[in-house]
């Protein structure tokens, strides 16, 4: 099996997205790939479903646990176009661990890739935790069940904001469901926020921004975090009422 870049277009007109053949081994031949349909694509890569089948332990303490058992979620996404976000994703996703936080299991790079009448790339590959019950986007909660969900999303942010980071990125799609666990996913856009007085943050999705944002207001640390408690709100109630029923635009 072989790795190839190819480009995708859409209506922004097109993006760089990594392609696999099914049975493809990485990383020296621990993970395997186990089909060439993407679980998902998104604004920084293309999510594929894997299986460690070394006969070496895990990297990470979770994968442990599970051993030859443990599948993943492997995120590849190609350095030249992404340079930014891959290197914030890595360092962020591993300052984090909670259990209501995506876990960052491994971590490599594919060197080289040449796409066809394009220069080399590098394909950055991140293999997650597979949370198997879809993203929030998917589905539609009773009260109590929003409330569950209030609470263990809460718990995750306090663990981001803990590490000095905003997640910039809350939104239903972003937060994927384990069993009966919640867990915050795609730090990718996260932003240190540690020794930074002012500006504003621009990783969130327009419907999710506070109103202080769309208006360019330029406010402190400490707020900006709070802009993530805002999407968390945004998102609460869009998953029991179908909609979000804020304006997007203005301070009104």
């Amino acid at each position: 099996g072989i790795v190839r870049i190819e480009w995708v277009t859409n209506g922004a007109g097109g993006t760089r997205y990594v392609a696999v053949d099914p049975g493809l081994r990485l990383r020296d031949n621990q993970w395997e790939i186990e089909s060439a349909t993407p679980l998902g694509r998104g604004s920084f890569g293309v999510v594929y479903k894997a299986r460690w089948v070394s006969e070496s332990i895990p990297p990470h303490e979770t994968g442990r646990d599970h051993g030859r058992h443990l599948t993943a979620a492997i995120k590849m996404l190609v350095m030249a176009a992404h340079d930014k976000a891959v290197a914030d994703e890595i360092l962020h996703t591993s300052r984090v661990h909670h259990p209501n936080v995506v876990e960052l299991l491994d971590r490599w790079a594919i060197t080289g890739v040449k796409p066809e009448g394009q220069e080399p790339a590098d394909v950055v590959c991140l293999a997650f935790e597979l949370c198997d019950g879809g993203s929030l986007g998917e589905q539609r909660l009773t009260e109590p069940q929003a409330v569950q969900l209030f609470d263990q999303v809460l718990a995750g942010l306090e663990a981001i904001h803990g590490a000095g980071l905003v997640h910039s990125d809350i939104k239903p799609e972003n937060i994927l469901r384990s069993g009966d666990t919640w867990k915050i996913a795609d730090l990718g856009v996260a932003t240190a926020t540690r020794g930074r007085d002012h500006g504003t943050v621009r990783g969130f999705t327009a419907p999710y921004v506070p109103p202080e944002d769309r208006a360019g207001v330029a406010i402190g640390v400490g707020a900006r975090q709070d802009w993530d408690i805002w999407a968390l709100g945004v998102t609460v109630h869009e998953s029991v009422g179908g909609n979000r029923d804020f304006p997007t635009d203005g301070l009104e």
